[in-house]
């Protein structure tokens, strides 16, 4: 026994000292891992994106100065290119509200545990949860289960960031939704309060709801954004022909960046790309989010007008309201198109008018605008050269006025000037 007695203690020795090495070695490792992506700010996000044809690059173009991007795609390329530039991409998950704790932590969780079959290292960094329900008051069942979900999760990841959206009652009526708006501001990174607006019915509210949120949960400013409604299809945003939609984005963001609570908020969410006229309104988007918040500017992006100069954008039975002059070597004329699957109807064909855009309302362009309600027009569009620009501010829609921007092939990008 003696005999062995050095080689037993030599070898607990050992055994000990690997144990503390193992252990603080798990420990070092899992600290390091514990400490979450930062969250951007300014916080400005653009909701939609999938994994639809052209989309991805279609963001590309548009993604300065957005730093989280929401949705649903698998794109490993993608969402590394993201987190190489030090941008988030948020993962969307839904708040069911039949759905047990058990379920919404599964639910949710899970984008955290995806790594794309090992593309994507560690999972997704983010999850945007769609979203907080006006019936999940103080009490009620639905708010208990949610509240410890999001307990549950952020105490599963705290490597991983949650952004939470929520229904504009949360801020109109936050004094029934307390318990919850803790249960965000305590155990996530982001509250999104939507407060979607549309043309058809303005109500400027930055004020009342930033206060409203304030007096609620104080300090949970620090981590809210209202979200815009910025769709054109679904959800119109943009349903009056004599509200120039940009002019009422910048008046609204014009009046959160000079109100002394709101403007303390750190960002946007736009809802929704898909719902967008893709080719020009994200863009658009872009400009206002660096002109407000990478600027740093309180003053507007446009000319601060909200009405619209084209007065009858359908057509609807003449060319009334609008100023018809041709540009040099152009011809203007109307005249009916035929019978295509868009239905028949007096149309305008303009060969040439100067490209002019007057703040946040648009002037008519190259194009064909149709009268047509509920179809969409059937657009023709002239050979564009470099530096030359194609606009359509006018198509009937059923009363709403959609816009687009197409720009010519060449070296030379179209310009406001």
């Amino acid at each position: 026994m003696y005999m062995y007695r050095p080689q037993t203690e030599l070898f607990l020795n050992w055994l000990a000292t690997c144990m503390l090495v193992f252990s603080a070695g798990n420990y070092l490792a899992l600290s390091s891992h514990a400490v979450p992506p930062p969250v951007p700010n300014p916080f400005l996000c653009m909701y939609g994106h999938h994994g639809g044809a052209g989309v991805t690059d279609a963001f590309r173009d548009f993604i300065p100065p957005f730093n989280v991007i929401e949705g649903t795609s698998n794109d490993a390329v993608f969402i590394n290119e993201l987190r190489a530039q030090g941008k988030i991409y948020a993962a969307h998950v839904n708040n069911l509200s039949s759905a047990t704790t058990a379920d919404l932590v599964a639910a949710w969780r899970a984008p955290f545990d995806n790594t794309l079959g090992g593309q994507l290292a560690g999972g997704y960094d983010a999850i945007a949860i769609d979203e907080l329900h006006a019936t999940a008051i103080d009490g009620s069942a639905q708010s208990g289960r949610v509240m410890a979900a999001l307990q549950q999760l952020s105490s599963l990841y705290p490597d991983k960031l949650i952004f939470v959206a929520a229904v504009w009652q949360y801020a109109q009526n936050s004094q029934n939704y307390v318990n919850l708006l803790n249960a965000v501001n305590d155990y996530t990174d982001m509250l999104m309060l939507e407060k979607y607006m549309r043309e058809g019915n303005l109500s400027y509210w930055s004020v009342s709801y930033a206060d409203k949120l304030k007096a609620a949960v104080p300090g949970i400013l620090s981590k809210s954004v209202f979200g815009l409604n910025i769709a054109q299809h679904g959800f119109v945003a943009d349903d009056r022909w004599d509200v120039g939609y940009w002019g009422m984005l910048d008046e609204q963001i014009h009046r959160i960046r000079n109100d002394s609570d709101a403007s303390t908020m750190p960002g946007l969410m736009f809802w929704v790309y898909y719902r967008t006229e893709t080719e020009l309104t994200p863009d658009y988007c872009a400009r206002l989010c660096d002109h407000y918040y990478v600027q740093g500017n309180t003053s507007y992006l446009g000319d601060g007008q909200t009405t619209q100069l084209i007065s009858n954008s359908g057509f609807d039975s003449s060319t009334s309201g609008w100023v018809l002059s041709p540009g040099t070597g152009g011809t203007l004329a109307r005249f009916r198109r035929p019978d295509t699957q868009y239905g028949t109807g007096p149309v305008l064909r303009v060969s040439w008018i100067p490209w002019v855009e007057d703040g946040a309302r648009e002037r008519p362009q190259r194009g064909v605008l149709s009268n047509q309600r509920g179809h969409r027009p059937d657009l023709h569009r002239f050979g564009l050269g470099p530096g030359e620009c194609e606009q359509h501010p006018g198509q009937g829609h059923g009363n709403r006025v959609e816009r687009r921007l197409h720009r010519g092939r060449g070296d030379h990008p179209c310009t406001d000037d």
